[in-house]
């Protein structure tokens, strides 16, 4: 299953705004998962809720787009 918030299979990304200059971006897992850097842990990466960023963050979902990593092995 994917992320529920895009509906796609992992690799999706998922964008938000944050209110600062710079937004969030994360990646899709499974499970309703991503992987979100500084989410728990200052400089580290944890499969967290999709919803968690809006929620505990406070901030607003943008949208996804479909994974493309053309140079990806």
């Amino acid at each position: 299953m994917g992320c529920p918030r895009c509906g796609l299979s992992p690799g999706a990304l998922l964008y938000w705004d944050t209110g600062q200059r710079a937004g969030h971006v994360a990646l899709c897992l499974r499970d309703g998962k991503i992987a979100s850097n500084e989410f728990r842990r200052y400089g580290y990466i944890d499969a967290v809720n999709a919803t968690d960023i809006e929620t505990v963050w406070g901030a607003t979902y943008l949208g996804w787009a479909p994974p493309y990593f053309p140079s990806g092995g």
